[in-house]
């Protein structure tokens, strides 16, 4: 029996909050694509493995522990919508910082091949086609 796409997403959480990055990138599709919003401290799309790897080294440069909790998650064919906090302490300040985004995965073949993060919960709900359920 497959996996569920829940379960998948959750998977891909669970291995980075380990600081486990290969179990992680075991979820995603070596051409995945992420989308992250204008407002963020990174920006733009960043492409395959390659591209999140670097994405992800920059985080882990920045802060000396960043988090992600899933909060809820809501399923929509091969869409799951992940309402995540994220917790973070900036490695040089020190600063803590707390931000309750929502991603929006797509889920084919058993891996993520895009996920985009969505500042506003509701706009996320709405993108994968869940109405105004958020």
């Amino acid at each position: 029996m497959p996996r569920a796409n829940v379960d998948i997403v959750r998977e891909g959480y669970e291995a980075w909050n380990r600081g486990d990055l290969e179990a992680m990138f075991a979820v995603i599709d070596p051409e995945v694509e992420w989308q992250l919003p204008d407002s963020g401290m990174n920006t733009g799309t960043y492409r395959g493995h390659e591209g999140v790897r670097e994405l992800m080294e920059s985080y882990l440069e920045a802060f000396e522990r960043f988090t992600i909790e899933l909060e809820q998650v809501f399923e929509a064919g091969d869409q799951v919508v992940a309402f995540v906090r994220a917790v973070a302490r900036g490695r040089a300040s020190g600063i803590d910082i707390e931000t309750r985004p929502a991603h929006v995965w797509t889920i084919r073949g058993g891996k993520g091949v895009r996920m985009e993060v969505f500042p506003e919960r509701k706009r996320a709900v709405q993108a994968a086609g869940l109405g105004d359920a958020g």
